[in-house]
């Protein structure tokens, strides 16, 4: 008992003194790099790799508690802070949001996400980024995309910018996954929705999104095709589930459904919107993304899995689709 005492009082200690020297205390570690808010405060962060070489074979992770020093890690996040000049918040926040975070994410970054202080005009990007230099690759290809703002934004709309290096003390938070959804939606003449996005305007593929925070996942799946395409579903079973352990860790739930209104239409996401004839044969003709292709190839089945939305105390279920053998 008094062993583990001990132990927990270390622990403590190592702790706070962590804190002291992350919020940039009397006492920085050595190998530390200034970092300059912008009121002009001095604060302390590890000071970035050396280079930006791909990690070596068994490099160790960089622990935070040991060192200064950034180190190889398995799991980095970057930072991005931006200020806007006076009276240009808006503007700054739809350059942003339209632009630079969508070209990033069609050539393969992971957004954790975007938040912004309006009463300050500062906003705040967080990317997980393993590999810093894979970042830095991804974001050169995504300044050569049409997505990308023109040159000249950041003159006319930003004030400040700067970027930190994050490593997750995954100790002290759950784990995150994003929940998506896709669904398989056919007419009346057995012809599947499809949608060609602007994100990845090289293939077409089952129209869906992300779930937001207090959706079930039926509910998103019916608004996503709503805002994507005009079309009103009805979903009837779950197909499949596919889990991606690349950088975002998504988890997409694929639905069979039928239209039952609504008109064709494309959105701001989307550039085109269609029924088509789909076999398994002819899939890879319009879906050419291998992930994409499998979802399609599963959702041409008839079986469907059972699949219910329910809350506790008392226990009532809120939604049930029986699922087709």
């Amino acid at each position: 008992m008094r062993s583990t005492v001990f132990c927990l009082i270390a622990r403590f200690r190592s702790f706070v003194g962590y804190c002291e020297w992350a919020r940039g205390g009397p006492s920085p570690p050595e190998d530390t790099a200034p970092l300059n808010l912008t009121d002009g405060s001095p604060r302390f962060r590890p000071a970035p790799p050396p280079t930006e070489d791909p990690v070596p074979p068994g490099s160790p992770p960089w622990n935070p508690r040991s060192t200064g020093v950034w180190r190889y890690a398995t799991m980095v996040h970057l930072r991005e802070t931006y200020r806007a000049k006076p009276g240009r918040t808006d503007a700054l926040a739809r350059v942003l949001s339209d632009r630079l975070i969508p070209a990033c994410v069609k050539h393969g970054t992971a957004l954790i996400g975007w938040w912004v202080a309006p009463a300050d005009g500062e906003m705040v990007i967080i990317w997980d980024c393993p590999q810093l230099a894979e970042h830095r690759r991804i974001i050169a290809e995504a300044r050569r995309d049409p997505l990308w703002p023109e040159d000249g934004w950041t003159d006319e709309l930003v004030e400040t910018r700067r970027e930190e290096l994050l490593e997750p003390m995954d100790r002290y938070g759950p784990p995150r996954h994003t929940l998506a959804v896709s669904g398989f939606i056919a007419d009346g003449e057995g012809r599947v929705l499809l949608v060609r996005t602007r994100l990845r305007s090289d293939t077409w593929e089952l129209p869906g999104g992300q779930v937001e925070a207090g959706e079930d996942p039926v509910t998103a799946l019916v608004r996503e095709i709503r805002e994507e395409t005009g079309i009103e579903a009805e979903i009837q079973g779950l197909t499949g589930v596919y889990y991606s352990t690349a950088r975002g860790r998504v988890c997409n739930l694929v639905f069979r459904g039928v239209a039952v209104g609504g008109r064709l239409s494309s959105s701001p996401e989307t550039l085109e919107a269609a029924f088509v004839q789909l076999r398994a044969d002819t899939v890879s003709q319009w879906v050419t993304r291998p992930h994409f292709q499998v979802r399609v190839t599963d959702a041409l089945g008839a079986h469907t899995l059972p699949y219910e939305t329910y809350r506790l105390r008392p226990y009532a279920r809120l939604l049930r689709l029986s699922g087709q053998h």
